[in-house]
């Protein structure tokens, strides 16, 4: 699937010291908190997938992310937003950088998740990414905004 979705940016978001025991769960909700508030500042409608993963006792996220303009801003995408401004957006450490690569972002993000002791990787809103892969919408019950779906957790120690 990442293969199919010409992704426009690439996400990195870290954690500090004062988030050291927080739980996948909470990492999730942050990123969900995070792209909603992207959604509704900027006007537009965001899909992602995004890998939360535990490499040396730390949490941290590899995001890919596709964006439309929603009403008046229909032609907009990621890639007319200021990308740094949403990385300051995010309360630890983090870089968004615009795709140049679609190839390349995406051998990244699948080889951080190779390197990481647990990842937990997870779309959100399947409709625009299902539209971006020239796919039918699966409808509001699966891949809404607020519906985690199609999750898979890896562990490589198992």
């Amino acid at each position: 699937m990442l293969n199919d979705v010409m992704w426009e940016w690439k996400a990195d978001l870290t954690f500090s010291d004062d988030y050291e025991n927080i739980t996948m769960g909470r990492a999730q909700r942050m990123v969900e908190r995070w792209v909603k508030r992207l959604e509704g500042t900027e006007h537009i409608e965001v899909g992602a997938f995004y890998s939360i993963a535990l490499r040396n006792g730390r949490l941290h996220i590899h995001a890919l992310l596709i964006g439309r303009g929603r009403g008046a801003n229909g032609g907009r995408t990621l890639r007319d937003i200021d990308s740094k401004r949403w990385a300051r957006a995010w309360p630890c450490r983090a870089t968004v950088e615009v795709v140049a690569s679609n190839e390349r972002v995406i051998h990244y993000t699948a080889g951080q998740n190779v390197k990481n002791q647990a990842c937990e990787n997870d779309f959100y809103n399947v409709g625009l990414l299902n539209e971006a892969r020239g796919q039918p919408d699966l409808g509001p019950a699966v891949g809404g905004p607020d519906d985690p779906i199609l999750r898979r957790h890896v562990d490589e120690n198992s």
